[in-house]
């Protein structure tokens, strides 16, 4: 694929979703055939446009994982740092709702009676 087919179709790619600049570096790549230096110009296009920005990808992700999956922070840090995120951008992402609060009605959750590994009494 040529240079400017993958450029468009990584803005298109990135105006629907957050991505950082690993995974698009990653997708370009495959595109253009393992020529690492147009794969470096299209991440650099797409950064100065600002379609990826690897401060706003950690905070997404932050905040899906944080509420949705209920990841902690130790969690969400340790797989931030594996997509290649610096940790000046990991640091941003940790307002009041990173400190998950229990729902307010945990306490009136049912129980059940008996351990579900105990086997049912049987009836003769």
């Amino acid at each position: 694929m040529e240079y400017a087919k993958c450029l468009a179709r990584l803005q298109r790619l990135c105006s629907r979703a957050e991505y950082c600049s690993a995974d698009i570096y990653r997708k370009a790549l495959k595109d253009l055939e393992g020529d690492a230096g147009d794969a470096s110009r299209v991440v650099a296009s797409l950064k100065e446009d600002r379609y990826v920005d690897d401060a706003r990808f950690a905070a997404a992700f932050a905040r899906e994982k944080a509420s949705l999956q209920g990841w902690g922070p130790v969690k969400i840090r340790f797989q931030l740092r594996g997509k290649g995120i610096s940790e000046a951008d990991i640091a941003l992402p940790w307002p009041k709702w990173s400190r998950k609060k229990p729902p307010a009605n945990w306490k009136n959750c049912s129980l059940p009676r008996r351990a579900p590994w105990r086997a049912t009494p049987k009836l003769s």
